[in-house]
């Protein structure tokens, strides 16, 4: 090889040299900002889901402890005073049933928003509580097999829990033209496991997820990358839905 050769062959060789360079740089800076923008999505759902919360349970407090007070002395008063005419008793009782027909919405309204329940007594009394309103109806039946147990790390892990299990019969009862959901709940020393279970006509994930009205399942996959699990869905159309939830057992 000639002086000349020579040359030509090294110019190649660091062109080439520098062009591997900008790849390998071009793909660590496609990677790092593929990173960047996944931790922000995260920190923006963490954000928006826990401002929901929030103002669920102000508005819970504002029902529960101004609204439902203010009503009842309302009634109260209307109580007192003194009437002789008969329809003007009459108007009077049906006004205060009217305010205790009102009280017991605001009381559904704030335990939905904020249930007391799982504050009081924990995730797994507060899915079979829940559970019961809806046996109530003899329409649906929801079964649940919960590990008593079983403890979250924190209140909010358990409101995040509680939302996913909710959304997910909701949509159920909503859709999948189901008589049965199974619901249950075990941990080991690592994980919780949650499954839910109908037995309706099923879905196409990917089409729902396309369509607007996929939003209920992408606020339960949001919840469960907030809690930093994993959920798996298994449907298919006429075999019904299962849902697989796993979460760090903190």
């Amino acid at each position: 090889m000639d002086t000349q050769e020579a040359k030509v062959y090294l110019a190649i060789v660091i062109i080439f040299g520098l062009l591997v360079i900008f790849l390998i740089f071009f793909f660590i800076t496609l990677i790092r900002h593929q990173k960047k923008n996944i931790q922000l999505h995260k920190e923006k759902i963490y954000a928006e889901i826990t401002t929901l919360e929030k103002e669920r349970k102000r508005i819970s407090a504002d029902l529960h402890d101004g609204l439902g007070p203010l009503l009842s002395t309302v009634k109260f008063q209307i109580k007192s005073v003194e009437v002789n005419e008969d329809d003007d008793r009459r108007m009077i009782q049906s006004a205060g049933k009217h305010i205790d027909d009102i009280l017991i919405k605001i009381r559904e309204i704030a335990n939905d928003l904020r249930p007391t329940v799982l504050v009081r007594a924990g995730f797994a009394r507060a899915i079979e509580e829940f559970a019961e309103t809806i046996n109530i109806s003899g329409k649906i039946f929801v079964s649940c097999s919960m590990e008593d147990d079983v403890s979250f790390g924190d209140k909010e892990g358990e409101m995040h829990l509680y939302r996913i299990t909710q959304e997910i019969i909701n949509n159920s009862i909503k859709h999948a033209n189901t008589l049965r959901i199974n619901v249950s709940l075990k941990a080991n020393d690592k994980k919780i496991f949650l499954r839910i279970s109908d037995f309706g006509k099923g879905f196409n994930m990917q089409e729902i997820l396309k369509k607007s009205n996929g939003l209920g399942l992408r606020n339960i996959m949001s919840r469960v990358e907030v809690l930093k699990g994993d959920i798996f869905i298994d449907s298919s159309l006429g075999n019904g839905t299962t849902y697989s939830i796993e979460i760090p057992n903190n």
